[in-house]
């Protein structure tokens, strides 16, 4: 029986390898994850939707589902809205408090922008800030609507969108499949052990590197988790049973 699931993709682009990247290895594992845990009829949730290739998997593997797509930057949800009608979009970023905020667009690198400013290669610098609105993912989704999947793209801002979910985590007990690296800890100071005791302690999951998931290897330990964090920087949470 497939449980219910949220995925979170957060991604932090500045600090990952570059091979890993180009090639869209992290997308094509998102992918086969979503095809292996959501129902067709499944909801998911895509946050930090940016140009919808994850958006695109989500309908491709719940075809009959309730979505929702979450982009921050203005451009980009126009563009969601013209290429997806049928999924919900919100021209809003998620943390885990509700208001306006200032968020920074990378001008020459948008997949980088994020509520912090990122330490940007040379020739990246220019960024501009707009005002967005911030919610929690809580109070965006109906309780009555399970939650199958979530995909948060958020450049270091992972910690926030999963204090800002603990309710609808609790509530579906969904698997989170998340990116923590180098944004998270040098731009919103969040430390391994602070993502781990989030993620296994109050909220009773299990990480995992992608293709360790998707080959059914075991569960990383938490001096795995750290030290894993040398060469990977997507990770997949699954509810304990």
């Amino acid at each position: 029986m497939l449980r219910p699931v949220a995925l979170f993709l957060l991604t932090a682009l500045g600090c990952t390898p570059a091979a890993r990247i180009t090639d869209s290895g992290y997308n094509r594992e998102t992918i086969a994850i979503m095809r292996r845990v959501i129902p067709a009829t499944g909801t998911g949730v895509d946050v930090g939707a940016f140009k919808g290739e994850l958006t695109r998997g989500l309908l491709e593997a719940a075809p009959q589902g309730r979505h929702w797509a979450i982009e921050p930057q203005p451009e980009y949800a126009a563009k969601l809205r013209q290429a997806f009608p049928q999924v919900t979009v919100l021209q809003l970023a998620l943390g885990d408090s509700a208001g306006t905020v200032s968020f920074v667009q990378a001008v020459q690198a948008p997949a980088r922008s994020s509520l912090r400013r990122q330490d940007y290669p040379a020739g990246e610098e220019q960024t501009r800030e707009i005002r967005v609105r911030l919610e929690r993912l809580d109070e965006l989704i109906p309780e009555s609507q399970p939650v199958h999947l979530i995909k948060a793209d958020v450049e270091g801002a992972e910690y926030l969108v999963f204090r800002g979910a603990g309710r609808t985590l609790q509530r579906w007990r969904p698997v989170l499949v998340f990116e923590y690296g180098h944004a998270a800890q040098a731009q919103f100071q969040v430390t391994p052990a602070m993502m781990w005791a989030l993620l296994t302690e109050t909220h009773g999951y299990q990480l995992y590197r992608l293709r360790d998931y998707l080959a059914d290897r075991p569960p990383l330990t938490a001096d795995g988790f750290k030290q894993s964090l040398a060469q990977d920087w997507m990770f997949v949470a699954v509810p304990r049973s």
